[in-house]
Parts: C-alpha cells; structure tokens; sequence
C-alpha cells in the first residue's frame, strides 16, 4: 500500500441506515407523485365531461322521453313451455327433437337439435289457428316455427326470436331477433312470407329496444323504445366511437310489409 494513500473509509452503520431510509422515502415520494398525476388527471376529466361531453369521458345517453301510450299492445299470447321429452296441453317434445301436436306431427317437420335444445317455447294467439314454436338452445340461436294447427303444417324462420308480437289484425308475427344486435322479422300468417330486417343502427352504433313495443291500431306498424350502443362487433375503437358519437334514446317504427325501420323526433 502506498504510505501517503489514505485506507478507504467504510461508511459507518448509522449513515448506511440514512442513505436507505433516503432511498425509501425517495420510491415513496415518485410513487406518491404519479398517484397525484393520475388523480389529478382524473378529476380534470371530470370537470372536463361537465362542461365538455363529448371530451374527458364516454359520452352519456340522452335522457330523452318515449311515450308508447297512443300505441296498443299485441295480441295476448298463451305461452308455456315445453321439455324435450314432455308433452304440455297438446304439444309433444320428443326426445328426438321434433314437436308434434295431438299426437301428429307437422309436414315440413318441426325439429330442434336435442343435444342443444332442452325445452321449446309454445306461443298461441286467441285466435288459435296458427303458433310459434321456439327452440329455447343454449347459445342463444333461438330460431323458431310458424305452425298452421289444423293444416299441421311448419314454415321454419330462421331468427333467433327473443320476443314475439302478434299484429292486431292477425295478420302478421314480428320477432325481435338478438344475437350479436338486434333485428326484427316478420311473418305474413296468410302466406307464410317470412322477411328479416337489418341489424337495427346507424353510423357505428347499435341500437337496442327497451321493454315491449306495441302497434299501431291498424296492426301495420310496430314502434318501440330505441337505445344506442357503440358497435362492439363491427368499430375497431368502441371507445372512440362512444366519445364522438353522442348516444341517444328515440322512438323508432317498424313498418310490417317492408320492415323498413323509421326514427321518430
């Protein structure tokens, strides 16, 4: 060792202690600031939506009234179901999968997949010459039958019905139809003309119908309560879509014939 090089000082217990307790203080500090800036940021946000809503937060729905009361309701159904190998009033859902009535069966026939499909939903109107029968799976591909009681005779509707609405003037069947959005059908009794609508939306939103909708007087009109949504299914950014496209709730109707469907200011 060189004689005029002084040893090496080795720092003592006490300065040790300090220097860590420093360093901790020093993590907590950086962990406190990057708290602050994130809370910070979002009550900046917050104060941002109420004055700017279509900044600093999703867009809410417009709180807009819906009055259905000038409208009556469809026609009242008797539904029940049915258990694959059960038979309820005069329907049979044999294990098989087909559905029979009075003991005979339906020309086409009326079958569901057995494995998918536990139970069926019956719908009869009060005039009793026609049904529908729904296969209640457990994927959510609800689709269904128009059945001719007397004829025994089955049109299948491929649409995966989540509500039934039968037209005033008996005439028509209506579905509303969920499955990844929603979409109406409908089925002309006469004729058996079954017809599917679009996915009910406009520019990157969806739009969901809340509670039952009702006819018009005539039974050639159905309106319901409408509720935006972003599309989820079809926007590469649901969020974005969310923050530029205000959301609304409004009366829509759907035109029987045509399913054309019309929004009402």
């Amino acid at each position: 060792m060189n004689p005029h090089t002084a040893p090496p000082q080795r720092p003592s217990p006490i300065k040790k202690a300090f220097a860590q307790t420093l360093a901790v203080l020093a993590v907590l500090a950086s962990i406190l600031s990057v708290f602050s800036f994130i809370t910070g940021w979002s009550n900046l946000r917050s104060f941002l939506s109420t004055i700017w809503p279509h900044r600093g937060g999703p867009t809410k729905h417009v709180a807009r009234a819906v009055d259905l009361s000038p409208f009556i309701e469809s026609l009242p159904a008797r539904e029940f179901r049915v258990p694959r190998g059960g038979v309820v009033g005069d329907f049979d859902f044999a294990n098989s999968g087909d559905v029979s009535y009075k003991g005979a069966s339906f020309h086409p026939r009326v079958h569901f997949t057995p494995g998918s499909t536990p139970e069926i939903l019956v719908s009869v109107p009060p005039f009793g010459a026609v049904a529908a029968v729904v296969g209640l799976d457990a994927d959510g591909q609800r689709s269904f039958f128009l059945v001719h009681l007397d004829e025994r005779r089955g049109i299948f509707c491929n649409a995966p019905a989540r509500d039934l609405y039968w037209s005033p003037n008996r005439r028509h069947l209506l579905s509303l139809n969920v499955y990844e959005g929603q979409y109406f059908s409908s089925i002309d009794t006469a004729t058996d003309a079954f017809k599917t609508s679009d996915f009910l939306g406009h520019n990157g939103t969806l739009w969901y119908v809340e509670g039952r909708a009702k006819w018009s007087t005539d039974g050639r009109v159905l309106f319901a309560k409408a509720v935006e949504s972003p599309n989820e299914y079809e926007a590469k950014d649901p969020q974005k879509t969310v923050d530029q496209t205000p959301l609304d709730t409004f009366l829509i109707s759907v035109d029987v014939e045509s399913l054309t469907v019309t929004v009402h200011d």
